[in-house]
């Protein structure tokens, strides 16, 4: 038996982009191949809780759940979300924090923005790019 009633579990996670890379295969279809190869439901089944819903159903969580698509504030604001469910009884607890898939689009917007770094990305390195504390 599992040590939290996981109806009162909820699931709070910011995505920037969501479920973006499922628009973009239908994109890339109708470019590459024309409209009519396309599948119609790539473009209706963006769904911006799809990342909440995978977690959720992953492990079982039937609490609330929210899926903020605000950029990159998206992950801030879920966590504080999970706080107010919390705080308000509608939670006993939460799983909080963010995830997002790099898609093409958004590699290049970022890209573009010149906010890609060459080196693989090592957040927690003393030696990583955009350290003050060397």
């Amino acid at each position: 038996m599992a040590p939290w009633d996981r109806s009162r579990v909820g699931v709070f996670l910011g995505a920037g982009t969501a479920d973006l890379l499922r628009n973009e295969e239908f994109y890339r279809t109708w470019i590459t191949s024309g409209l009519e190869r396309t599948r119609r439901s790539d473009v209706w089944n963006h769904f911006p809780s799809t990342p909440v819903d995978v977690v959720a159903e992953q492990f079982g969580l039937e609490g609330p759940r929210s899926c903020v698509v605000a950029a990159c504030s998206s992950s801030t604001i879920a966590i504080g979300r999970a706080v107010e469910a919390i705080r308000a009884g509608r939670a006993d607890a939460a799983l909080a924090g963010g995830t997002d898939a790099l898609s093409r689009l958004t590699f290049s917007g970022f890209n573009l923005l010149r906010l890609m770094d060459a080196a693989p990305c090592r957040p927690f390195d003393r030696s990583r790019a955009g350290n003050e504390h060397r």
